[in-house]
């Protein structure tokens, strides 16, 4: 009879140190996701301030002129040129249905247009109006993207393809 009394008795602390435990889990602040994005944000800016550049005050030179576009905020950008459009963007959404064209004053505008909105910029957005120094534009925001990336998917691989991950924080802002 004791060793029963003993086992609930036993039984009854495990339960009762579970609701404390369960009631101490409530009352903790729960993570949001905008919260964890607040946190790699500040990282970034603090470890990795180069990876969070912007295209109008980075790489644009507002003292050269300048053509303005509005960008649609839905549809996905492709250069576009036929016989009645010599270059522009196309923006379609699914397989052919088309949002926006937007027509362009020189292919490498139409270029970087394309980038531009594929890379997250949406509104309105300035481009160069020369095309020496819009393609001199072009060529380095997409060398930007593309270190940009490269360094997120290295950062990705290192700490969660490896059985000990590093003790680096994300450095970009590709989620």
């Amino acid at each position: 009879m004791a060793y029963l009394r003993d086992f609930f008795e036993v039984t009854r602390q495990k339960e009762e140190k579970a609701i404390i435990n369960k009631n101490t889990a409530r009352r903790r602040e729960r993570v949001r996701p905008a919260d964890i994005a607040a946190q790699i944000h500040k990282d970034i800016a603090e470890n990795e301030p180069r990876l969070l550049r912007r295209y109008e005050p980075d790489f644009l030179d507002k003292s050269q002129p300048f053509d303005t576009y509005d960008l649609p905020l839905e549809g996905e950008a492709k250069a576009y040129s036929d016989m009645l459009l010599a270059q522009g963007v196309e923006f379609t959404k699914g397989a052919k249905k088309q949002v926006a064209l937007m027509p362009t004053s020189s292919v490498s505008q139409a270029k970087l247009v394309e980038l531009l909105a594929n890379s997250g910029t949406r509104g309105l957005v300035r481009v160069p109006h020369d095309e020496a120094a819009c393609s001199r534009t072009l060529e380095e925001y997409q060398e930007f993207i593309d270190r940009r990336e490269h360094d997120c998917l290295n950062w990705f691989r290192n700490e969660h393809l490896t059985k000990k991950p590093r003790r680096r924080h994300w450095p970009c802002s590709c989620l």
